[in-house]
């Protein structure tokens, strides 16, 4: 449902996965923790361009598990999704 740039705006999608990020972080959650992992990497190859993979690597990073490791490996060849913080704060 992420729009590419300039095709719509993602504000509250992004918001509303962000918030579920932190609802499933917590203890308990762990279920819904690892579907939303399952769902997240499965979406990344989906995704039309690099900066929607950036949100979801992103999302990756505060709830991912090692179910994410192989799936992220493939983007430890693009210089822009390998590190996505290094990039947004030059």
């Amino acid at each position: 449902m992420l729009s590419p740039e300039g095709k719509g705006d993602n504000t509250r999608l992004q918001y509303a996965i962000g918030g579920y990020a932190g609802y499933i972080m917590q203890p308990g959650k762990e279920q819904e923790r690892a579907a939303a992992v399952r769902a997240y990497t499965k979406a990344l190859p989906k995704l039309s361009n690099d900066e929607l993979r950036d949100f979801l690597i992103g999302q990756l990073q505060l709830i991912g598990n090692d179910e994410a490791v192989a799936p992220l490996s493939t983007y430890l060849k693009s210089e822009r999704l390998a590190d996505p913080l290094r990039v947004h704060w030059q």
